[in-house]
């Protein structure tokens, strides 16, 4: 996962990069306020949230596996895979939607 900035009219400035082990299948969004970052990796079935509100630090949050929150939500037949991740406009709920 890159972070990159505006560089004028020249185009994008990779700024950071991180490694998510196992994030093949992954499903990443914002929060709609900014304040939170979620990521879910269907392939481990790992949900962890990090703070967002500075992205820098968000980004080196990630790197370093410091988590706002993580939870397993692996079901009992191992066949939850989720396609969509949404935050509602409060950041008070989030949706893992389901194929199934």
């Amino acid at each position: 996962m890159n972070l990159q900035k505006v560089n004028g009219r020249t185009g994008l400035q990779k700024i950071k990069e991180v490694i998510i082990p196992n994030a093949k299948n992954s499903i990443i969004q914002f929060s709609k306020s900014g304040k939170f970052f979620g990521l879910f990796i269907n392939e481990n079935k790992n949900f962890e949230v990090y703070n967002a509100t500075d992205i820098d630090l968000c980004f080196k949050d990630i790197e370093a596996g410091k988590q706002y929150m993580k939870m397993n939500v692996q079901e009992n037949d191992g066949q939850f895979e989720a396609f969509s991740l949404i935050f509602d406009k409060s950041d008070n709920y989030v949706l893992l939607a389901s194929k199934d």
